[in-house]
């Protein structure tokens, strides 16, 4: 139940309301209930009855869905701060580096990062699988390292480098 201001109580309608079901399907209801299906609800065209239900919907979920709207925003502020303080905390771990090391994958979620600290040495694993001109346009250093993984070494179906 939906309780307003003035301490009035909405009361929803469960699937178990006999009459409620009847005036959706625009059928009759029986004669025991004849006497509460009076009315102009009761005769509206199909159309118009489905087109009330959503109005009435619309009216009872209108400050939940405002409120879930409101929240999932207050949520990705936070997510996007959040996201803002770990840059700012790897950033300033990875300043400090003269090596680092990711994959390829990595390296391209975090390029601004990358860029950011101007390690001397960028070690890509897995670079032999890309051309080393695709790594470079993001990412200008001193050095440029590829590695493949120890497994994909030892395996003899590895593929072989593009570079």
């Amino acid at each position: 139940m939906i309780e307003d201001e003035d301490g009035f109580r909405t009361a929803g309608i469960t699937g178990k309301d006999f009459l409620w079901k009847c005036w959706l399907k625009n059928k009759d209801p029986p004669a025991v209930l004849r006497k509460r299906a009076i009315g102009a609800l009761w005769k509206l065209s199909p159309a118009d009855r489905k087109a009330q239900k959503l109005m009435w919907q619309h009216q009872i979920y209108e400050s939940e869905r405002e409120e879930v709207a409101l929240a999932l925003k207050t949520i990705k502020i936070a997510k996007d701060e959040l996201k803002g303080l770990q840059q700012t905390t790897d950033a300033n771990i990875l300043s400090k580096a003269r090596v680092i090391g990711c994959t390829t994958t990595k390296a391209a979620m975090c390029k601004s990062l990358l860029n950011g600290v101007g390690a001397e040495i960028l070690l890509v694993e897995e670079a032999g699988e890309i051309r080393e001109a695709d790594v470079l346009t993001w990412y200008v250093c001193a050095h440029l390292i590829g590695l493949f993984h120890a497994e994909e070494i030892a395996h003899d179906k590895s593929p072989s480098s593009h570079i």
